[in-house]
């Protein structure tokens, strides 16, 4: 993914809440995982809450980046025991991948840490804990609100990957998301303050080999909220 100029303004700050949304598969947890690795390049402190993936996938998609390498070649780091001198040079990179995990309960993660990190990712809002009696709008609709307080509470800067529809985003994830594209996660245009919507076109078997192979692994990002 190239550089994209600083349309948000220096970045999300603490007590600030912002989601990157996309179709399944198109490369919402490859994103955050940069974004952890650049954070914890320049010496902050970052919790990951993956939800969905074991903490193996993503320090190998973290390592991959620092390293510059191919995926066959970051499983030889790893078992080289490369990864754990990555994870000194980021030593305040923390990963917890219990699954099913409440805002409540992150929150009170966040609240242990012995220094406070800068930011906090959570992999994704579909898969975070919450009351089963409540329907699936007004359940997101409740966690959107906590995740925000969660960030003004504990002073921290919050990412938050959100999954969309097959309608909103396309089958496969080509088309462009608008700040309408996320209401099926409740309140979002009051809680966030940064939205971002992420699409691809190299898996749309419609256009022509030369296209999808000129897109390949090409990711278009929008500014939704800012």
């Amino acid at each position: 993914m190239t550089a994209a100029p600083p349309v948000l303004g220096g970045g999300i700050r603490h007590g600030e809440l912002g989601r990157i949304m996309a179709r399944p598969g198109v490369g919402k947890t490859l994103a955050l995982a940069q974004a952890i690795t650049a954070h914890g390049a320049s010496g902050g402190g970052a919790l990951f809450f993956s939800l969905e993936m074991p903490a193996a996938q993503i320090v190998a998609r973290c390592v991959g980046m620092h390293y510059r390498r191919r995926p066959a070649h970051v499983w030889d780091l790893a078992r080289n025991r490369d990864a754990e001198a990555w994870t000194s040079a980021m030593p305040g990179l923390r990963l917890c991948d219990a699954s099913g995990l409440s805002v409540a309960e992150m929150d009170r993660l966040v609240a242990q840490e012995r220094t406070r990190p800068d930011l906090v990712v959570i992999d994704h809002l579909g898969l975070v804990g919450g009351d089963p009696k409540l329907s699936t709008y007004d359940r997101s609709s409740k966690q959107a609100r906590e995740i925000k307080d969660l960030a003004k509470r504990r002073q921290v800067a919050v990412l938050l990957a959100i999954q969309v529809s097959r309608e909103a985003g396309g089958v496969h994830g080509e088309r462009r998301l608008g700040l309408g594209s996320a209401r099926d996660s409740g309140v979002v245009e009051e809680a966030v303050d940064y939205l971002l919507g992420m699409r691809r076109f190299d898996r749309v078997p419609t256009l022509p080999a030369a296209e999808r192979d000129r897109l390949r692994d090409v990711l278009f990002v929008s500014v939704c909220k800012n």
